[in-house]
């Protein structure tokens, strides 16, 4: 009965996010996730995860569900022409200026098909353990969405022409996510500045914040770094922010399982310094791989695609899996 209950506000949680569109509902995720992790900072573990899995990160405002649901209303909505829709893509807009019900009905359905998703995901086991489900969810709903509305290619030019190239075939530069930062030298010292922001928290918090486990620290960079988007989605080049929320996830979560792996375990209240200078390196280099695999998946899928296939959280669950499995090998505790 409670997965039952679950897949109804699901289906709320799916039609609100269309209204509000993708990036907001990201946005209003991260404040969820903030609010959690801060009744969890006050002592009160019970209740600030339960606003994490059931707000944050569950049937409310999960990415799987809101954030997906927008994704696939918005490509429906551009199919149609909808006022207000500026194509297929649009992740910025709110849908709620189409007044199309059928727009949050679209939402809505894909809001309980991410749910059900993910909860078939969760009970894989290693894997569900070892990556994140949700963020998988994401990329799978929009593919469907590409399959469903879009074209029907993942691929629209041959593989190495989209890793390699932003332009099309009168030589313009047209294909591209984040311009400010698509280049090898930008994405990759973004990638590393974020590292060892992200490093540093995931290692030092769960030592001096004992409820934020290794396992849960990870979110507080990745929301703070989401909440750029609220930047961005002002637009102009006045607003052209970083995105860095697929960098701070693995990082945090570098930090975290190598903080354990190299202090042999965590004793709260005191950061040993060698373990923490190691985790923080390793962090910059999880910064590092969720940039590169932010930037590769945005040319291999959604730069060239008719609908948004999120580079952003495609790259987190990539990293999350790779780092996760690292830490598992090196001997990591909660991994």
């Amino acid at each position: 009965m409670d997965q039952v209950v679950m897949l109804l506000i699901a289906l709320g949680g799916g039609a609100l996010g269309a209204t509000l569109g993708a990036n907001y509902a990201l946005i209003l995720s991260s404040v969820a996730i903030l609010t959690g992790t801060g009744v969890i900072a006050s002592g009160a573990v019970g209740p600030g995860q339960q606003i994490i899995d059931t707000i944050a990160l569950g049937p409310m405002f999960g990415p799987h569900v809101a954030f997906a649901g927008a994704v696939a209303a918005a490509a429906y909505a551009g199919k149609k022409r909808y006022r207000g829709v500026d194509g297929l893509k649009d992740i910025v807009s709110p849908l709620a200026g189409t007044g199309q019900i059928s727009v949050w009905i679209i939402g809505a359905v894909f809001g309980g098909l991410g749910w059900l998703i993910n909860y078939g995901l969760a009970q894989t086991g290693w894997f569900a353990a070892h990556t994140e489900t949700v963020f998988l969810t994401v990329v799978i709903s929009a593919i469907a969405v590409r399959f469903i509305f879009g074209d029907r290619s993942l691929f629209n030019r041959s593989l190495a022409q989209s890793l390699l190239s932003t332009r099309n075939k009168a030589g313009d530069e047209v294909y591209h996510w984040l311009p400010w930062q698509e280049k090898p030298r930008q994405f990759l010292v973004l990638g590393l500045a974020a590292g060892l922001i992200g490093g540093g928290v995931g290692a030092l918090l769960p030592v001096y914040v004992p409820g934020l486990s290794g396992d849960t620290v990870k979110l507080v960079p990745f929301a703070f770094a989401a909440l750029a988007l609220i930047i961005l989605n002002l637009g102009g080049r006045a607003n052209m922010a970083p995105l860095t929320h697929h960098m701070m996830w693995p990082a945090a979560l570098a930090g975290a399982v190598f903080y354990d792996v190299f202090a042999g375990g965590v004793t709260a209240g005191t950061a040993e310094t060698w373990p923490l200078l190691g985790a923080v390196v390793v962090g910059a280099a999880g910064g590092v791989l969720g940039a590169a695999l932010g930037e590769f998946f945005a040319r291999l899928w959604n730069n060239r695609g008719t609908t948004h296939i999120d580079p952003a959280l495609s790259s987190i669950w990539l990293s999350t899996l790779v780092v996760t499995s690292a830490g598992a090998l090196a001997g990591c505790s909660f991994c």
